[in-house]
């Protein structure tokens, strides 16, 4: 189940994107430098792009005097996105400092960055910038930033979620009103205005006593939000809140005006996290002291109508209640109405590890994963600060700061939707990054192939930090092990319906790796013939019931927008270590007048383990059939009582449409739509044109295209001179190349001996086509390019001599197989 919904998650993103793999490192030692500008790079965040790579943006001090905000675009193909500045975008270089960026997708391909901002010199105000996918500022916002708040006192911590229509919706913790933090949120359109229906500095989500402080945001999926945070107006404790904004600006009037209690459990409840259910409501995790002795892990479910989930227990379910403590969990949807959360985890006493824990919709702890949640690594030393994404399968991707080898590494960890880890990942995680010096501070990005991008802070330079990044793809290998469609080619000089499809090996089809087995090659095939079979009993793979890989005449079914594309299993290709593969693929259709049938291929590299798999990104062809029929013959006709009555041998090609006869009064002249007479599908016709005419013809293939020509003067003889005389003739055999068959034609002056036979490139005869005497006019001899034995020659150059009237001519033959 788990490899063919991994096959379905990348095609529902490779079909419908461009980029190709190329260019990721597959080294932790390497690695790829987003920015190495001078001084210190910090606190990245990190947004999927929608087409497999991601947008980073930092806190930078380049400028050697105050921090700015800079991003970068990283590209699919693991390539820094040449249009965007060499180390990054400047988003704000504004006086004084900018920090703490917080980023969101435009739907667009670009991202909307929000930040604290101290250019007024007295306190902390919020801004937010928005870069194109060119890498350009958007001119309509200003330059460095649009202000969404400049009240009185600090504005910090600044949090940032999608309105879905190109614009944000920013949070921040809030001390206008002196004395304590309160909690405020601002619109800004995509145009890069200020939502005039929201108030100039934001609108007040909570102005409770005492402090609130920490909010998180999501989108509700209306156009609205739900944020979350840490609450202290009891004056003793902390609890968690939220609370629903409307797309208007409006507090939701269902939701209780001071904010709805997640849980005001006895102890502190700290650190809120939060996604969407899915549903217009959010699931909420934080870490919980009601022990009174140690932090645990707890959820709680919030409903879209503003009532807490009935379903789950007051105050939250208890995801880890081990011993010791457990905080900075982290949290992602599961695509369910679920959740998987991970956290550092001290239950040792020794040294803090990861874990991870499934909480359903039902708000039961999934019973397939260990009560206290799953342990992802519990290496040596201390394993901190993890962050998480979803693998598009109902598991998630976890990565996190890894001291087990007395140095600040980048570790990774898949956990699947059964709870298992990943078998096809190294126990206790796969390194991203073990470069000298310490790495921190990681964040994590799906790359839409049920793999991870991860970019972090690094100190490997010795002299600062810098922004560097990784791919781990689903099966926990670096970089690209796909292999790359390089082609997909019309197989010239054919009639069509195969295409060369040619590709660059994975990089694990090699040593020291040597870890792929087999290539296969998928095809495409049209939305009828997939209904026609399906109705004819083939089965559908679907990514809940597992099938194999497909040798049985199942499809495959992919979503690409609003149109469902079908795919069919066609070869497999041992891999033998090479750097690159072809296969001659057949199509489909070919292309005709009334359009161009197109087909896409991919391929899959399959693992020597048997698990693991890589898939190209499709690619897309149209065969053509670009070999016209041959001439018909014999062609000979009679004229009498002022009609021509023609006759021909009927053409052997499977894709004959039929003939096209033309005549003309000198023998030089051009057939064209101004003298033809007639197309015809028989092998015959009568002329009633009154007088002798010199006539041409011509046989039609199915895709247009049109045969040399066969020449039938008043005499009845195919070759004339400029004085209308008969004279000896031996045309250029056609085809040529030839794949099948060749026609081989000869015209006589009067009767007499001949001799046609066709010989190979040592002078050894191989085939007798004609032999003995012959009447004047036009002859045509087929070669099935077979020898006096009927088995087939193999390709290359044949030679066919034609004897007589003591006159020997030769013409080349090419074979092609």
């Amino acid at each position: 189940m788990r490899i063919l919904a991994a096959v379905v998650a990348f095609l529902l993103f490779a079909s419908s994107a461009t980029p190709v793999h190329a260019a990721w490192p597959n080294s932790p030692f390497t690695n790829l430098p987003l920015c190495t500008a001078a001084d210190n790079q910090e606190t990245p965040r990190i947004i999927p792009d929608g087409t497999g790579g991601a947008i980073v943006t930092w806190q930078d001090f380049r400028s050697g005097t105050n921090y700015d905000i800079f991003a970068q675009h990283v590209l699919a193909s693991g390539a820094v996105d040449p249009a965007w500045p060499a180390d990054g975008r400047a988003l704000c270089t504004a006086a004084n400092d900018q920090n703490l960026p917080m980023i969101v997708p435009d739907d667009s391909g670009g991202a909307i960055v929000t930040w604290q901002d101290g250019r007024s010199g007295t306190n902390w105000d919020i801004y937010a910038q928005h870069v194109l996918a060119s890498g350009a500022v958007d001119p309509a916002w200003p330059a460095d930033g649009r202000a969404l708040c400049t009240a009185a006192n600090y504005q910090i911590y600044p949090m940032i979620a999608p309105d879905g229509s190109g614009g944000a919706i920013v949070t921040w913790q809030d001390i206008r009103n002196g004395g304590f933090y309160n909690i405020y949120v601002q619109h800004v359109l995509a145009s890069g205005a200020v939502d005039p229906a929201w108030p100039a500095d934001g609108r007040a989500l909570i102005t409770m006593a005492n402090n609130q402080t920490d909010p998180m945001i999501v989108p509700d999926g209306s156009g609205g939000v739900i944020v979350t945070w840490e609450d202290y107006r009891s004056g003793t404790v902390s609890d968690i809140y939220a609370q629903h904004l409307l797309a208007s600006g409006a507090v939701d009037p269902a939701w209780p005006t001071g904010g709805n209690a997640l849980c005001t459990a006895a102890g502190d409840q700290n650190s809120p996290m939060i996604v969407p259910d899915g549903a217009g409501g959010a699931i909420v995790t934080w870490y919980d002291l009601r022990s009174g002795t140690n932090f645990d892990i707890y959820a709680q479910h919030v409903l879209a109508s503003g009532a807490v989930d009935g379903a789950w227990p007051t105050d939250g379910r208890a995801l880890c209640t081990a011993a010791n403590d457990q905080f900075y969990q982290q949290i992602v949807a599961d695509g369910a109405g679920g959740a998987i959360v991970t956290w550092q985890d001290y239950r040792s006493g020794t040294n803090f590890a990861i874990y991870a824990q499934h909480v359903l919709a039902s708000g039961a702890v999934e019973p397939a994963w260990p009560a206290d949640g799953r342990a992802l690594c519990t290496a040596a030393n201390n394993q901190y600060s993890p962050t998480i994404v979803a693998d598009g399968a109902g598991g998630a991707i976890v990565t996190w700061v890894d001291y087990r080898s007395g140095n600040y590494d980048i570790y990774a960890q898949h956990v699947l939707t059964s709870g298992a880890v990943d078998g096809a990942w190294p126990t206790d995680g796969r390194g991203l990054c073990t470069a000298a010096n310490t790495q921190n501070y990681p964040i994590i990005a799906p790359d839409g192939s049920g793999g991870a991008i991860v970019a972090w802070t690094d100190y490997r330079s010795g002299t600062g930090s810098d922004i560097y990044a990784q791919r781990v793809e689903g099966f926990g290998r670096l970089g690209n092990p796909e292999p790359t469609i390089a082609s997909l080619r019309d197989v010239p000089y054919d009639n069509g319906g195969r295409l060369k499809l040619s590709w660059a090996a994975s990089y694990l089809d090699a040593a020291p790796f040597n870890g792929i087995y087999q290539y296969e090659v998928w095809r495409s095939i049209p939305p009828g013939a997939a209904q026609a079979r399906l109705r004819g009993g083939a089965r559908l793979l679907r990514p809940d019931a597992l099938a194999p890989l497909a040798r049985d005449g199942a499809l495959l079914a992919t979503a690409n927008g609003t149109q469902t594309i079908y795919w069919e299993y066609v070869a497999t290709q041992p891999a033998r270590r090479f750097a690159g593969y072809s296969y001659e693929l057949p199509t489909t259709g070919d292309s005709v007048a009334a359009g161009i049938p197109v087909t896409q291929a991919l391929v899959l590299a399959l693992a020597s383990d048997g698990y693991s798999f890589w898939t190209s990104q499709p690619m897309s062809g149209y065969s053509v059939d670009n070999l016209a029929p041959a001439a018909p013959a014999p062609f000979t006709g009679e004229y009498a009582a002022g009609s021509a009555t023609l006759h021909w041998g009927r053409n052997a090609e499977a894709d004959l449409a039929g003939y096209r006869l033309y005549r003309g009064t000198v023998p030089g002249f051009v057939p064209g739509p101004a003298n033809l007479v007639s197309a015809l599908a028989d092998t015959g016709y009568t002329d009633v044109a009154g007088q002798p005419y010199i006539y041409k013809l011509t046989a039609v293939d199915v895709h247009g295209n049109e045969s040399p020509v066969a020449t039938l003067s008043p005499s009845g003889t195919l070759a004339v001179d400029g004085s209308g005389a008969a004279t000896l003739a031996f045309a250029p055999p056609s085809p040529n190349p030839a794949n099948a068959r060749t026609v081989l034609r000869y015209t006589l002056p009067g009767a007499g001996a001949v001799k046609l036979a066709i010989y190979d490139a040592a002078g050894r005869q191989v085939r007798v086509l004609a032999a003995g005497v012959r009447e004047a006019g036009e002859h045509a001899e087929a070669w099935d390019l077979r020898d006096e034995g009927g088995r087939a020659v193999r390709a290359g150059l044949y030679f066919a001599r034609f004897e007589a009237a003591g006159v020997a001519r030769v013409r080349r033959v090419a074979v092609a197989r």
